[in-house]
C-alpha cells in the first residue's frame, strides 16, 4: 500500500532571546541551538567534524576525521587549525582527538588523544602553531572548571585501581579527587563539571566487561561528591557520544541518546528530548545566539496512508504520524474535525482523528510559529 510522506517544512522567524546555547554534532557537521531545542542552525558544511565545544564568545572548535582540530567564529567562519600530534607508525597509531573542549574564555583547548598507544589529555593555546605532545597520561574526557582547571576521568585501561575523578590546575600537578563506591561496577567514566565545579554529571558504563557493548549505562548527577540522583540510559554502543554537559550555572544537564539530545534539571527532573534523532555530543556554553530573522525555529512533518481501507476509517478514524522539531502545541484537522495535542519534546507522535464517514479528506497539521503541512486521504 502506497504511503504519502510529507517532508518537514521550516518557517523562518525571529525566536525570543534566550541565554546559553548548545553546540552538537549532526552527521559530520556542527550545529547550534537554544537549550529548549529551538533555533537550531547548521554552522559547518561537509567537514566530517565531531566533538564540538564553544567558548563564551561563541567561537567553537571540533576535530575532523583526519585528526585536525579546527576553530571557527560564532558565525561559522574558519579561524585556524590547531596542530595536534600525528604518527605514521602502524603499530602504534596516533588517533583523532576526542572531547575537544574550549575554555570559557576561548584562550585554550583541551582534548584527549591516544598517542603511541597511550591515552592522554592535552591542553594547548588556541593560537598554537606547534603540536603539544605531553599531557596528563591515563586521564581522558576533560571538562573545564573556570579557565585554569580541568576535571579529568581516569581511563581504566591505563590504571584500573586509581581514583576515578581528578582535577588538574594548569601549571601545577594532578590532584586525585574522589571515586564513587556506587559506581564500582563501572569500567568507563565520562564526567562533566559546572563552571564553578560545584555540580558534576557522570556517564558510567560497563562496556569493558562486555566486549564494548554495555549492559548498563547510567547518568549520575552530583553536588560536590554527593550523589543527587541517577538516570538509566540506553545500553547501546552509542553511549560513547552521550557527552554529558552541564549548563554553566549547573542547574541543568544535556546528553545524547539515539532519540535525540535530552535536557533535564540537576535533580534529574523535567527530562525531555529537544531534538530529532541523529544529534550527538552536546556541549553547553554561556554564549547567547543573537536574534536572527533567518534562523529556523520549528518544523512539522506528517506521514499518513493515502489510501486506507474504508472499514478501518469508519471504525478507527484517520491515523497519522506527526513530527515536531521542538516542543509545540499542534492542531490536527481532518476535514472539519480537529483535535489539539501538546507535545512536550521533539519527536514523532501517533495522532488519530475520528470522522463520520469514509470519504475524501484533507489532513492539515499546524502549530504557532511553523508552516502547516497537509496531505489528502482517499479511503478505498
Amino acid at each position: 500500500m502506497r504511503r504519502l510522506a510529507v517532508l518537514i517544512a521550516f518557517l523562518l522567524i525571529a525566536p525570543a532571546a534566550q541565554a546559553d546555547s548548545i553546540v552538537f554534532r549532526r552527521g559530520g557537521d556542527v550545529w547550534r541551538m537554544a537549550p529548549d531545542g529551538t533555533s537550531q542552525r547548521q554552522l559547518t558544511s561537509g567537514g566530517g567534524y565531531e566533538w564540538p565545544s564553544a567558548a563564551d564568545d561563541g567561537t567553537f572548535a571540533a576535530s575532523d576525521a583526519t585528526g585536525q582540530v579546527h576553530r571557527w567564529t560564532a558565525a561559522g567562519a574558519p579561524v585556524n587549525v590547531i596542530p595536534v600530534a600525528t604518527s605514521t607508525d602502524e603499530d602504534a597509531p596516533t588517533e583523532t582527538p576526542t572531547h575537544v573542549r574550549l575554555s570559557p574564555d576561548g584562550a585554550r583547548v583541551a582534548y584527549d588523544q591516544a598517542i603511541e598507544g597511550d591515552v592522554t589529555t592535552i591542553v594547548t593555546g588556541t593560537d598554537a602553531t606547534v603540536a603539544a605532545l605531553a599531557g596528563q597520561d591515563g586521564f581522558i574526557r576533560p571538562s573545564w572548571i573556570g579557565n585554569e582547571r580541568l576535571l579529568l576521568s581516569r581511563d581504566v585501561s591505563f590504571d584500573s585501581e586509581g581514583t576515578a575523578f581528578s582535577t588538574y590546575t594548569l601549571g601545577s600537578t594532578l590532584a586525585p579527587w574522589f571515586s564513587d563506591p556506587g559506581l564500582s561496577w563501572a569500567t568507563g567514566f565520562d564526567a562533566a563539571a559546572s563552571r564553578d565545579g560545584s555540580r558534576l554529571a557522570v556517564v558510567a558504563d560497563d562496556s569493558a566487561e562486555s566486549e564494548g557493548a554495555p549492559t548498563r549505562v547510567v547518568l549520575r548527577l552530583y553536588t560536590g561528591t554527593t550523589v543527587r540522583c541517577e538516570l538509566g540510559l540506553e545500553t547501546a554502543d552509542t553511549f560513547v557520544s552521550a557527552s554529558p554537559s552541564l549548563s554553566p550555572d549547573g542547574s541543568r544537564v544535556a546528553w545524547a541518546e539515539s532519540d535525540g539530545i535530552h535536557v533535564a534539571g540537576a535533580d534529574c527532573g523535567g527530562e525531555r528530548v529537544v531534538t530529532l534523532p541523529g544529534a550527538w555530543e552536546p556541549y553547553w556554553s554561556a554564549y547567547t545566539e543573537p536574534v536572527d530573522a533567518a534562523t529556523p525555529r520549528l518544523s512539522l512533518g506528517l506521514r499518513v496512508k493515502e489510501r486506507p481501507r474504508k472499514t478501518r476509517v469508519r471504525r478507527l478514524g484517520v491515523g497519522m504520524r506527526v513530527t515536531v522539531s521542538a516542543p509545540a502545541t499542534v492542531r490536527v484537522a481532518v476535514g472539519k474535525r480537529a483535535v489539539t495535542r501538546v507535545f512536550d519534546h521533539a519527536g514523532t507522535y501517533t495522532v488519530r482523528v475520528k470522522v463520520r464517514a469514509a470519504k475524501r479528506y484533507t489532513v492539515r497539521v499546524s502549530a504557532p510559529g511553523a508552516d502547516p503541512v497537509s496531505a489528502v486521504v482517499r479511503p478505498r
